[in-house]
């Protein structure tokens, strides 16, 4: 009896969505009809040393050349026509201009939400933003178009009542940023691969993602609770509290699979327009040092918490840049979520290297705690500031980095770049068995006072450490 009446209420949700649905096209339909639509000029701001801008005025429609200028939110692609506009809708939508051939680049003010829009239209990705205006430039890569549409028809457009009940579903886990990206990653791949459709649910009503915010009157605040409140929804599927049906999953291994995982985790976490917009006002306000970054090698110092465990250490800034070969008077983009390592640059090594940074709270050692990724007691900053710095790393013909869940977000960045980088490992891990039996404030400072010898032995000046 109870799988009878779970089965009449997805059904009738499923049919309360659908009609939904269906009013609000035929509503677009009736104003397209009644309403020419007016061309607005969209001058795109490209970022410039010194806060400089170089501005080119662009007209959805007009003969735009798919040239991009560099930017933090740009990347440099040829856009190239396909013919699978169909199965996603119209390209045309209220609020969004379009240019007219089908592979030109839609945009729309920031005061028009796209949540919608992108939803439906997954074979674009985002373009150039500026101050006033967001675009989506289309996804050029046929093959990468081909899987979005098996994805999309798996998790939106299959008309059978039954698909939602075949499916299955994984609660997200509360963890870190990537753990918990990568858990439901690898749940949904592997539901695609069994042909079935995917939904990320909660392991029960009181559950909510550590990033989530509990504020009503925050923008990042939504009534779920958990990761929707940040990503565009993935599919048609009610999430069903307590359901957990979806096979762990794994990484593949194959060159094809990794790539379909790739495209994935893309298609999986398209961030909301709310959040687009800020992070785009926050990289206005917090980038530290020139915004004409490229050529840079980027260093990911990982510290805080890992003073709770004996597997790892904290490495001084100098080795990522020695093990990197990174030479002076190069450009370096600083991830960290220590401030140890800001103060540490600044003493050391500040004239040395042209550092770039973003200006955010960071932990200092263990004292956030165990899994302590949340230091400005704001969940939704800390996803912007995660977000930015994997967007500056992107830019980046080389990464260095010790051990982190992290370095596989910053690697999606650099592959989606399309850039050609390098990537280096720094040792950073011990023998556990041969630690000693510390408090983690204890083992901080050891790992410090490693360091303070570092720069020691390379004749640099000593300083005390906060």
């Amino acid at each position: 009896m109870t799988g009878h009446r779970r089965k009449g209420q997805i059904k009738r949700s499923i049919a309360r969505r659908t009609r939904r649905q269906r009013r609000r096209l035929f509503l677009v339909a009736l104003l397209c009809l009644a309403v020419s639509p007016s061309l607005i000029a969209l001058n795109l701001t490209a970022r410039q040393k010194n806060d400089s801008s170089a501005t080119r005025a662009s007209t959805p429609g007009s003969n735009y050349d798919g040239t991009r200028e560099s930017s933090i939110h740009g990347s440099s692609i040829s856009l190239s026509s396909t013919n699978n506009d169909t199965w996603v809708g119209t390209v045309g939508h209220n609020g969004m201009n379009c240019k007219n051939e089908s592979n030109g680049p839609c945009c729309a003010q920031w005061t028009f939400d796209t949540d919608e829009w992108w939803t439906w239209h997954p074979q674009y990705r985002i373009g150039l933003q500026n101050k006033t205006h967001t675009c989506f430039e289309k996804i050029q890569d046929v093959e990468h178009i081909e899987f979005l549409e098996k994805v999309q028809n798996l998790q939106w457009l299959r008309n059978d009542e039954d698909s939602c009940l075949r499916g299955v579903q994984k609660p997200q886990i509360s963890s870190g940023y990537a753990a918990a990206l990568m858990s439901i990653s690898r749940s949904f791949y592997s539901a695609y691969r069994q042909g079935k459709s995917f939904q990320m649910t909660r392991h029960h009503a009181a559950a909510r993602w550590n990033f989530a915010v509990q504020n009503q009157s925050h923008w990042a605040y939504c009534e779920s609770l958990d990761m929707n409140c940040f990503f565009i929804p993935i599919g048609k599927c009610p999430a069903a509290i307590g359901r957990s049906d979806a096979d762990i999953g794994a990484k593949p291994t194959h060159e094809r699979q990794k790539k379909e995982f790739l495209w994935l985790r893309q298609y999986a976490f398209r961030p909301r327009h709310v959040l687009r917009h800020n992070l785009e006002e926050y990289l206005d306000e917090a980038l530290v040092g020139t915004s004409e970054i490229e050529p840079c090698s980027a260093i990911h110092v990982r510290r805080g918490d890992i003073a709770y465990g004996k597997g790892r250490r904290y490495a001084a800034v100098d080795e990522y840049l020695q093990v990197g070969n990174i030479s002076k008077g190069e450009t370096v983009v600083l991830l960290t979520d220590d401030v140890s390592a800001v103060n540490e640059v600044e003493e050391f090594l500040k004239d040395d290297y042209n550092w770039v940074f973003l200006r955010r709270p960071r932990n200092r050692g263990p004292e956030g705690g165990f899994e302590g990724f949340i230091p400005s007691q704001d969940p939704s900053f800390e996803v912007l500031a995660i977000m930015a710095e994997a967007q500056l790393a992107g830019r980046c013909h080389k990464l260095v980095h010790g051990k982190s869940g992290f370095v596989a977000v910053i690697e999606d960045q650099l592959i989606a770049s399309g850039n050609a980088y390098e990537r280096i490992h720094l040792p950073v891990q011990l023998d556990k068995r041969t630690q000693p039996k510390l408090k983690p404030g204890e083992r901080a400072e050891k790992y410090m006072k490693a360091i303070r010898e570092h720069y020691r032995t390379v004749n640099k000046k000593m300083i005390a450490f906060p």
